[in-house]
């Protein structure tokens, strides 16, 4: 028998890009089989499922990020890794990548050496080879997206940020926006209140606390959210908090 078993070990990719299909496979190799899925049902396309990936486009649609998260939480034995692209306002050599783990269910070895694919790929950001010189203008706001991205329990604030990639906090406001074409603030907000989304659907942590670990008064970050994705916490808390009532009572 293979080290992946009488069967290959297949991802499912909860994405309608191709580009992106095509980066992990090229990333993945033969060391797994990529699945497609972008439906987002209730029931698995394939029981062979070992890990699910998705992907962000910064856009926060409510009905399609709650599809998502829904889909993975429904699913939480699996471990689920969540990519995000590198912003650049007039578009990079190569496409690029960050990650951050949603769901950890315990990977295995062969699920831990797909993590270490994605992370030794040359499209993946958060390498010193990835395109733009060292110590560049870019190289500085590409950092500032992975900290953000990839930094689990840190709400960094701006002179925390330009501290990390040795600039000054005026600095890394105006060229953030210059060449990521987002700003910082907005930048930091979607990933926030995305990292919140997760929370209020896969955990039942009070608002309070998601929004003081988000870095925010909950009064703010109620108004934050609800700006963002286009309903209030405590509505979206109760909607989720209805459906898995019904679940449980049609189990």
């Amino acid at each position: 028998m293979s080290f992946w078993g009488s069967a290959m070990e297949k991802i499912l990719l909860l994405s309608s890009k191709r580009e992106l299909e095509n980066l992990i496979n090229e990333t993945i190799g033969k060391r797994g089989k990529v699945i497609v899925y972008r439906a987002h049902r209730k029931n698995l396309p394939d029981n062979k499922i070992s890990l699910i990936l998705t992907d962000c486009d910064y856009k926060c649609r409510l009905d399609k990020c709650l599809k998502k998260f829904l889909f993975i939480y429904h699913h939480n034995s699996i471990p689920a890794v969540i990519l995000k692209p590198v912003l650049i306002k007039k578009g990079a050599d190569r496409p690029g990548f960050f990650f951050r783990i949603l769901n950890d269910a315990g990977f295995e070895a062969f699920q831990k050496d797909w993590l270490l694919s994605l992370r030794s790929s040359k499209y993946y950001a958060g390498l010193p080879t990835f395109p733009s010189p060292p110590f560049s203008q870019l190289s500085k706001i590409i950092e500032v997206q992975r900290i953000i991205i990839e930094s689990d329990h840190e709400s960094f604030q701006l002179k925390d940020l330009a501290g990390r990639v040795d600039c000054s906090s005026s600095w890394l406001s105006v060229n953030f926006g210059r060449l990521a074409g987002i700003s910082l603030r907005t930048f930091r907000a979607r990933e926030r209140c995305c990292r919140a989304l997760w929370q209020l659907v896969s955990t039942d942590k009070p608002i309070k606390v998601i929004a003081l670990e988000a870095g925010y008064e909950p009064l703010y970050f109620s108004h934050l959210f609800h700006r963002t994705l286009g309903a209030p916490p405590s509505s979206l808390r109760k909607l989720l908090s209805y459906s898995l009532r019904l679940k449980n009572s049609n189990a």
